[in-house]
């Protein structure tokens, strides 16, 4: 290889790398490459998405995963690769009422105990679904939490074991119209 060669290589691994060290935050996403780009927060900790209209906290040491699906948004928090569970999920979805949604959900539930209540987000109410007889080590989510507005239902489930960041991750979740909070 020519010297002409060499530099060309050195300054794309440069590039790449200063591309790569910019991003910052703890994001990892996966974006279909035929949609545009949204806007979205990479402060770690922090969610903000202006396309699905969501903003909300969660604990800084974990990550995201964003996945889009043809007739829902969902945002997988903290992977754990092992198992394939995420410590939390938020997820968007446009394609159904709050009733449907909640429904549907419940079914994949129907061989565990659900016990149903109202939940207050966003200064209304939300429907809450809390999930028991896990047996053993047996992963999976022990709230879902629904609400619906603008035709959307957002849901916000937790993993068994991290029920302590349920709480803050609904109090700090937020609708946003065009940059701005309305929550």
């Amino acid at each position: 290889m020519n010297k002409k060669g060499i530099t060309i290589g050195v300054l794309v691994v440069i590039i790449l790398g200063v591309i790569i060290a910019t991003r910052g935050g703890n994001k990892s996403t996966t974006q279909n490459p035929d949609e545009p780009v949204t806007e979205v927060s990479t402060t770690p900790g922090e969610y903000y998405n202006e396309e699905f209209g969501i903003a909300f906290s969660y604990p800084e040491s974990w990550d995201y995963i964003e996945a889009s699906y043809p007739v829902q948004n969902t945002l997988c928090l903290n992977y754990h690769p092992s198992t394939g569970d995420c410590s939390a999920t938020v997820t968007v979805s446009w394609d159904s009422d709050l009733d449907t949604r909640f429904n549907g959900l419940k079914q994949v539930y129907s061989s565990f105990v659900v016990e149903e209540s109202t939940y207050e987000i966003l200064g209304k109410e939300g429907r809450l679904m809390e999930i028991s007889g896990y047996r053993g080590e047996q992963g999976g989510n022990t709230r879902e939490l629904m609400v619906e507005e603008d035709g959307k239902v957002y849901t916000i489930g937790i993993l068994r074991g991290e029920e302590e960041h349920f709480d803050s991750i609904v109090e700090s979740f937020e609708i946003i119209a065009t940059g701005e909070a309305t929550s």
